[in-house]
């Protein structure tokens, strides 16, 4: 039980992963610097 809920926290871990390498392939999320700073932070 405890196994699946290690997988299911890793996979939303990596959907965020992608998620934030998205957005830093986007021009305009650069121009908000507090954004920046703290999806970098994560």
């Amino acid at each position: 039980m405890a196994e699946n809920s290690i997988l299911s926290r890793l996979d939303g871990l990596k959907l965020k992963y992608e998620e934030i390498g998205q957005q830093m392939t986007d021009p305009e999320f650069f121009s908000d610097v507090k954004k920046f700073v703290a999806k970098k932070k994560e």
